[in-house]
């Protein structure tokens, strides 16, 4: 006797079929659902350490949770170089980098028909192409009156000042880091250091924690691709015929 078949549009699908897919989507959901559960609690552990750490805003708060190895914490307040660097164009930032451009010409021949023939011309274009790069910056800086050599605090990235050209084949790009920023530093006080500090500038400590804090919206990124993948797998199960399944069928 036959096995009973279940009509599919341009197929067929068996009752082995279908049991077999339940099997196998059984096994994968259970993966994905192992997957899902640690996600949620690297998600966890991460808004832990913002949404619990130690919110200080005074000189004397964040000199005490650094002595104490207090833990995370986040603190709001000003970062300030400790003295300032100039030069003839920019004056008194924090860092200044100027990066040397020269105008290269770049030549390319063009063929194109001459009547009965091909003609070739030539073609020059000009670009800006960086040869070199001088910088200069203060030793170090305070946050919260506490102070830190420059490359042991997170200060933010220089941004753009201004380009001033010499003469019409040579310019200088001046990038600058201020002298002042207010925002709030994230870091971990522990065994007498400070571990994983990132500096966010502009924004207050309420700001940074929702910055920083992962939301539900992971979930969907997360089961709405490995939803669509199961669908797409079940599909194609059944719409191949799935010979393998027979192999040790009795005539």
């Amino acid at each position: 006797m036959s096995e009973q078949k279940i009509i599919y549009p341009k197929t067929e699908i068996t009752k082995r079929e279908i049991l077999v897919s339940i099997f196998f989507l059984a096994i994968l959901w259970t993966i994905g659902v192992l997957a899902g559960n640690k996600i949620d609690e690297c998600v966890f552990d991460n808004n832990e350490k913002y949404l619990k750490a130690v919110e200080i805003t005074k000189p004397s708060e964040f000199k005490y949770a650094l002595k104490t190895n207090i833990g995370h914490l986040l603190a709001y307040g000003e970062l300030k170089s400790v003295g300032t660097v100039s030069d003839d164009h920019a004056k008194g930032y924090m860092m200044i980098e100027r990066r040397k451009e020269l105008r290269r010409p770049h030549t390319r021949t063009i063929r194109e028909k001459c009547g009965d023939r091909t003609c070739s011309r030539k073609e020059t274009s000009y670009s800006w192409e960086e040869v070199g790069r001088e910088k200069q910056s203060v030793t170090s800086v305070k946050f919260l009156d506490y102070e830190f050599n420059l490359s042991q605090f997170p200060v933010p990235e220089p941004h753009f000042l201004d380009t001033y050209e010499v003469g019409f084949d040579a310019r200088y790009q001046y990038y600058v880091i201020d002298s002042l920023y207010t925002g709030t530093l994230y870091t971990n006080a522990h065994d007498n250091m400070l571990s994983n500090m990132k500096f966010k500038e502009k924004l207050n400590i309420s700001e940074t924690k929702e910055d920083y804090v992962v939301t539900s919206e992971y979930k969907i990124m997360f089961w709405a691709p490995f939803i669509a993948f199961l669908v797409v797998l079940t599909y194609g199960f059944y719409f191949f015929e799935n010979k393998w399944l027979y192999t040790h069928k009795k005539k």
